[in-house]
């Protein structure tokens, strides 16, 4: 009888273990998804420099840092870079803002809630990167452009996609005034 009752015990011990272990994996698989552990959490940052090569050519560096401020790895997988004008303004900005002082509607500068800079032709480099970064790491990469003398002000735009989340695309843009 002892027996018995010891073994209802054990049966029941073991229907109160598995339940407490499925409980404990839904609420991990919950709070996983409520605190957004399975994003990709990757911090994109700029820092420009230039030289004046000569008359004919400014040469414009781009130190990008890339920190994962998330919980996993994040593998980087495709990179877009442009350098855009601002200053002086190109005809193709001039016309548009005429357009819009004579009427038409000022959404049409916009695309994404950010004016569309003309890119300065041969300034961008876009291709595949294959970048591994550990959760608190941060990576580093340079880039290097050549622009024309007359350029007083540009916009570095940059944008980094994850290979783990291809939702998930890091943008950064910096506005830099050569001096």
């Amino acid at each position: 009888m002892a027996e018995d009752t010891l073994g209802k015990i054990k049966d029941f011990a073991t229907i109160i273990q598995a339940s407490i272990t499925t409980v404990a994996v839904i609420a991990a698989g919950i709070w996983f998804i409520v605190t957004g552990q399975y994003q990709d959490k990757l911090s994109i940052s700029n820092n420009i420099t230039h030289r004046i090569i000569d008359d004919e050519h400014i040469w414009l560096r781009l130190y990008v840092t890339m920190e994962n401020v998330g919980q996993r790895p994040v593998r980087i997988g495709y990179c877009y870079i442009q350098v855009q004008q601002v200053l002086p303004l190109d005809i193709s900005v001039q016309d548009k803002i005429h357009d819009v002082q004579d009427g038409n509607n000022i959404n049409s500068l916009i695309i994404n809630g950010h004016f569309t800079w003309p890119a300065i032709y041969g300034n961008e480099f876009h291709g595949a990167i294959d970048e591994k970064i550990a959760p608190g790491e941060k990576h580093y990469a340079e880039f290097d452009f050549i622009l024309p003398p007359n350029i007083k002000t540009v916009r570095v735009f940059s944008s980094f996609l994850p290979k783990t989340n291809k939702n998930s695309i890091r943008i950064s843009s910096e506005i830099y005034e050569i001096k």
